[in-house]
């Protein structure tokens, strides 16, 4: 019997026949900032972001199944671009952009008008699992005493966006929609929107976040821990350490110092369960930002890392 799920496995595996480059350009994907408000990193590691332009070999590359879910995620782009022709909205999609003016170059998912207002927007799809409780609450707000926020790269993702769409001229356009799709299909209200815009207080400019309640009435903050000048500030910071090839310092912590989790777990930053199942056995409940787990310079399955066997 030929074995199908074998072929798909291999075919998965294959590694592409042409070695390409693309010029160096920041990336909406990749956008990273400090927070104005405690100084913490969001957003992508100054370092990774480094070492993918120049171009280190990758230690922890994307595996089997996070090539699936990157294959869903382009199903259900799909899916919702389909939805959008169907009820009328639809204008484009893969709509290349670049900023000229911060040397910024991405692609927006979906061009819309709101039949509501007759105006143009963006939609950006995102896919995620909603069978996992602990992502389905931090996106919906479902988890006590929890708002509904959109993941943090995700929000520098369509913030910057609307910052490109300012610069370039193109100011019509004032809101980018963030769509969750949850692939496991476990519940369609784990589905969720938010719509983000740029909004201006005392000369800054910060991610204004819009969303429906449960009783479908729109609630609105602002995220103060994001600002523009966060964003450039450390694209600037990463364009001198690629000028002067100066390997900049990591962002995130693979592993927590024991002084660190004790202070994270006072704070209530680290969940009671998982304190505990690092009290009782630190060396294999290890304690990190997730953040080097699933970079592809951290460590593999037999513990190498890119990033950590460099000398600082």
């Amino acid at each position: 019997m030929f074995n199908i799920l074998a072929a798909f496995k291999n075919n998965l595996q294959r590694q592409s026949p042409l070695s390409t480059e693309r010029i160096n350009t920041h990336m909406p994907s990749r956008a990273m900032c400090y927070s104005s408000t405690d100084n913490k990193p969001i957003g992508t590691c100054i370092r990774s972001a480094y070492m993918d332009i120049k171009r280190y070999p990758a230690s922890n590359p994307m595996g089997i199944y996070m090539k699936m879910t990157t294959e869903a995620g382009r199903l259900w782009e799909s899916w919702v671009i389909n939805q959008y022709k169907e009820i009328g909205i639809y204008i484009d999609h893969s709509v290349k952009l670049y900023d000229p003016t911060k040397f910024i170059s991405g692609e927006l998912d979906i061009l819309h008008y709101n039949p509501e207002t007759e105006a143009y927007e963006v939609t950006e799809v995102k896919q995620y699992n909603g069978s996992n409780y602990s992502a389905a609450s931090s996106l919906t707000g479902s988890g006590k005493n929890m708002r509904p926020a959109p993941k943090d790269p995700n929000l520098l993702q369509v913030f910057t966006y609307l910052l490109m769409l300012r610069n370039t001229g193109n100011e019509t356009i004032q809101y980018v929609n963030l769509l969750y799709i949850d692939r496991s299909c476990g519940s369609f209200s784990n589905n969720f929107q938010f719509r983000v815009s740029l909004v201006e207080s005392n000369g800054v400019v910060y991610p204004q976040v819009e969303y429906f309640d449960n009783e479908g009435e729109v609630q609105t903050y602002i995220d103060y821990r994001i600002t523009e000048e966060a964003i450039f500030e450390k694209n600037s910071m990463l364009d001198t350490f690629v000028e002067n090839e100066m390997l900049p310092p990591r962002d995130y912590s693979l592993k927590y110092t024991d002084f660190e989790i004790e202070s994270m777990y006072a704070a209530k930053e680290i969940s009671a369960y998982k304190y505990n199942k690092w009290k009782a056995d630190p060396k294999i409940n290890v304690i990190g930002d997730w953040q080097c787990t699933y970079c592809k310079y951290g460590p593999n399955l037999e513990g190498f890392s890119t990033c950590w066997s460099l000398q600082e």
